[in-house]
């Protein structure tokens, strides 16, 4: 009896490969019914001068839709009915504007804080780039004045009240009013005086002395510092990180601080300042708070993301995507080489007398594809690649129960892989015209 799923028995490959071929070659004729839809923007963020040229995606666009970006045309040309090209106009720096298209057919569509114009003192090339672009869009920063960020510029312990609190419980969090009665050098009415005051409530911070206790406001943040900040607000204020390792040179295992230091290197939020030194003492810029801030509040998403797209999150790859953003890795994970299948010997499909537990092992069993299946999952670079030729081969089936030769079956799953991340069209031609597919569905 053929092997072969609801609709193909008593098919043979012939008449099948003939009539899905006709039916791949005339896709497309008629007009798929689909929602007008402007659905994102490729492309999120560029110099406040203008002159970015970004992809508008969506669907059913028609023949003079425009674009607006925060109220102002950008130049643009619907280049087909998903994809329009705009040229970003001049805006303020350092803000964050709606990305509306309008359609003369579908109508107005807007995405709220599409586009953001870059500080004047960031650009798109700067490391700290995406976090800070990041913790703008979070409401958590606005700048430092006149459409910079002043990225060098060190925090103080009051100012790093402020973001730690709005990263912790969003940008519309107020705290209570202040006391005055908490620490000694911060009064009712200083900054941050409420913001300080609810740090110390939470239990992240003691202050910096006692009798009386003190807060020291405008004291820079130390590096140190700022590791245990960060996993008191992330994990809670009851966490007790493991015992220090001495990973750093720099940073003694009996430090107080070196357990904090160690957790934060371990999640990747940090691998230091350089060499094996993590610099403990340094001030904290307001760049590297970005980064801080970024790669620490942002894990859960970075990490459901990664599940989706990956065999699976490590916390080195956690970092990466949160340190660049999705669109590059994505792009990176597109230009990545595929970690495929090698290609195998035809043996004959009788087993020779001759071929002995490991030659049986290699050349008639599953187990040379399955262990570059694993090989690959485990550590192939092309991660999302992968992941997509995975879900292919679950919807279209073939069995080691037919083709029991891994030889017949490894240009098939290469096939899979090379087209992972094209399109599905191309996916059915290649597996329609692969000969394990036509045995799979053949009756013997």
């Amino acid at each position: 009896m053929a092997k072969g799923r609801t609709g193909f028995r008593g098919k043979t490959v012939s008449v099948l490969a003939a009539a899905a071929l006709g039916a791949l070659a005339g896709a497309g004729s008629a007009a798929a019914t689909t929602t007008y839809q402007f659905a994102y923007l490729y492309g999120t963020s560029g110099p406040a001068s203008g002159g970015t040229a970004v992809h508008v995606v969506g669907n059913q666009f028609h023949a003079g839709a425009t674009v607006t970006v925060g109220g102002n045309f950008a130049s643009s040309t619907v280049t087909s009915s998903t994809q329009i090209g705009a040229t970003m106009p001049s805006l303020p720096p350092g803000l964050l504007y709606d990305v509306t298209v309008d359609d003369p057919v579908g109508g107005s569509a807007t995405i709220p804080r599409a586009w953001f114009a870059n500080f004047l003192d960031v650009p798109q090339s700067s490391p700290f780039h995406a976090p800070i672009e990041t913790i703008s869009r979070d409401g958590i920063t606005s700048g430092c004045g006149g459409g910079n960020y002043c990225p060098s510029s060190s925090i103080t312990r009051g100012q790093m009240a402020v973001f730690l609190l709005r990263a912790e419980h969003g940008a519309a969090y107020v705290p209570p009013p202040a006391t005055g009665a908490v620490f000694a050098d911060v009064g009712a009415g200083d900054f941050a005086a409420n913001w300080i005051e609810q740090l110390y409530t939470e239990g992240v911070t003691g202050g910096c002395a006692t009798n009386p206790r003190r807060y020291c406001p405008t004291a820079s943040v130390t590096r140190g510092q700022m590791a245990a900040f960060l996993l008191k607000i992330y994990h809670g204020t009851s966490y007790v990180p493991a015992p220090a390792q001495g990973i750093f040179g720099d940073v003694a295992p009996a430090s107080p601080l070196a357990p904090w230091i160690e957790e934060l290197s371990r999640l990747s939020v940090t691998t230091g300042c350089g060499g094996t030194s993590y610099c403990p003492g340094n001030a904290v810029n307001r760049g590297q708070m970005a980064v801080f801030l970024a790669k620490t509040f942002h894990r859960p998403e970075a990490i459901r993301f990664l599940e989706q797209a990956t065999w699976g999150p490590s916390d080195a790859e956690v970092g990466k995507l949160l340190g660049t953003g999705i669109l590059p890795w994505l792009a990176a994970q597109y230009a990545a080489a595929p970690s495929s299948y090698p290609a195998l010997p035809l043996w004959p499909d009788n087993t020779p007398g001759s071929c002995d537990d490991p030659c049986y092992r290699d050349h008639y069993s599953m187990y040379p594809l399955q262990t570059r299946f694993f090989q690959n999952a485990l550590y192939g670079q092309d991660q999302l690649r992968q992941r997509m030729s995975w879900a292919l081969h679950k919807l279209l089936v073939v069995s080691a129960d037919t083709i029991y030769l891994p030889a017949w079956l490894a240009p098939y799953l290469r096939t899979l892989d090379q087209n992972a991340l094209g399109n599905y069209r191309d996916v059915l031609w290649n597996v329609t015209l692969n000969p394990a597919m036509g045995d799979f569905l053949n009756m013997d």
